[in-house]
């Protein structure tokens, strides 16, 4: 599955408390990416995007997460950077096997 929002925190244990996407083996996050100009968070400081990640994982328990970070430090989206992670998603879906996309953007 595939969340555009701000980013997840996969360091955390609800993610399998991941040095870096798909390390160490318990890994539930496959890909994650800052699309937005990068602050150099894995999260913005509302932390929102890890917890949808976290409970789209915990609805799904098989499923693996791709975090896709469309929001800069200013806390907006632009509607380029959001197509962008879009593209993305249609163009790896079958790397990552991504059936399902949440857009979290309110």
């Amino acid at each position: 599955m595939a969340v555009i929002d701000t980013g997840a925190r996969y360091n955390l244990a609800a993610f399998g408390s991941c040095t870096s996407p798909g390390t160490p083996s318990g890994c539930r996050v496959v890909a994650a990416l800052d699309f937005a100009p990068n602050e150099g968070q894995l999260d913005d400081a509302s932390n929102h995007g890890t917890n949808v990640s976290a409970i789209a994982l915990g609805v799904a328990t098989g499923a693996q997460l791709a975090a896709l970070d469309v929001f800069g430090a200013d806390g907006k989206a632009s509607s380029s950077t959001i197509l962008t992670a879009i593209d993305w998603i249609v163009a790896n879906r079958a790397t990552y096997n991504i059936v399902a996309a949440n857009f979290s953007l309110g």
